[in-house]
C-alpha cells in the first residue's frame, strides 16, 4: 500500500497565516491564496481574472437603442445582447416599428442631402 503523504505547514509570504500544502509543492507556495498573491503583485482579483481567461471578449449590445459594451465568455460567444430585456425589446412589435420610422428617416434626410446639391 501506498504511505499517505502529510501536509506541511507553511506560512504566507504576504498576510503571514499559516496554511497547508502536500509535500511536493513546499518549495513552490508561497502564499495562502490568490488574494495574498495578486496583493504582493500589485494588482486586483479583476484584473487578474481578465489576464487569466483570455478567452472573454467585449462586444455591443444589438438592440439599436440600448449600444451597452457587454464581456462575453467563450460559452456566450453567440450572444448579441447585453441583457434578456434588451434582447426581449428587440424582438418586440414596437422595436420593430420603431427602426422602420428610423430607417425613414435617415432616408428622408439622405435624399434632402441630395437635392440640397
Amino acid at each position: 500500500m501506498c504511505k499517505k503523504k502529510e501536509p506541511i505547514k507553511i506560512i504566507c509570504h504576504n498576510c503571514g497565516s499559516e496554511f497547508f500544502v502536500l509535500p511536493w509543492r513546499k518549495h513552490k507556495a508561497k502564499y495562502c491564496c490568490r488574494k495574498c498573491l495578486n496583493e504582493v503583485q500589485g494588482r486586483s482579483m479583476v484584473e487578474y481574472h481578465k489576464t487569466h481567461n483570455p478567452r472573454t471578449i467585449k462586444k455591443v449590445c444589438k438592440n439599436h437603442f440600448c449600444k451597452k459594451e457587454f464581456i462575453v465568455t467563450s460559452k456566450g460567444l453567440d450572444r448579441k445582447f447585453c441583457c434578456t430585456e434588451c434582447f426581449r425589446y428587440s424582438t418586440s412589435l414596437e422595436y420593430k416599428e420603431r427602426r422602420k420610422k428610423e430607417k425613414v428617416v435617415k432616408n428622408i434626410t439622405t435624399i434632402n442631402k441630395i437635392w440640397s446639391l
